[in-house]
């Protein structure tokens, strides 16, 4: 059994059990199909990540507008702007995915929502050079050589658990695992029909 499977069935097998506590607590179990009514609203959030084996971090934002999911994250060199004179080994990193997100249970006013993934993952590594740099509107920038591109096409799932609080309203909290990265995040959402 391959590493992907083996983690599809870990994922299903952790959906199940949540979906299977959280029926305990329903007064009027609502199961998918009829759940897509839940996707009528908007969400933004933040997402903390890890890319390429978490091996580099990196740091992102994600929307959700009707079901239709999209996210963006990344980290820039740590030299890049650096004024020493001096070469260091440095990175950078990007990934952005799309998807649309599938409610497969509701509870007691939360929801569990699973969104298949697909994006563009990209790892540089190389060399930034401080004794070569040129002026740019928001300072210096440093030359940077790469020596090791790993990029691709990324496919993975997220698991949104959405929850609401008096306070806040409505939020959901997002577990990720792709082809490159790994990420968890936090998001509020709203209605667009409460903004009119």
């Amino acid at each position: 059994m391959n590493s992907i499977l083996r983690k599809a069935l870990l994922l299903a097998i952790t959906v199940t059990s949540i979906s299977a506590t959280a029926q305990e607590n329903s007064e009027k179990p609502i199961f998918f199909p009829k759940l897509f009514h839940l996707n009528k609203a908007v969400s933004v959030g933040i997402i903390g990540a890890t890319i390429d084996n978490f091996n580099y971090g990196a740091i992102g934002l994600n929307a959700t507008f009707y079901g239709f999911y999209l996210d963006a994250m990344g980290w820039p060199r740590k030299h890049y702007d650096d004024v020493r004179v001096d070469k260091w080994e440095d990175s950078k990193v990007f990934a952005f995915h799309a998807g649309y997100q599938i409610p497969i249970h509701y509870y007691n006013g939360g929801s569990i929502k699973l969104t298949p993934l697909f994006g563009y993952a990209r790892v540089e590594h190389g060399i930034t050079d401080g004794s070569n740099w040129k002026e740019a509107d928001t300072g210096i920038i440093n030359s940077f050589h790469v020596t090791d591109v790993k990029k691709g096409f990324d496919y993975g799932a997220a698991l949104s658990l959405q929850n609401y609080d008096k306070k806040i309203g409505y939020h959901n909290f997002y577990l990720a695992y792709t082809r490159y990265t790994a990420w968890i995040g936090f998001g509020i959402e709203f209605s667009l029909r409460n903004l009119k």
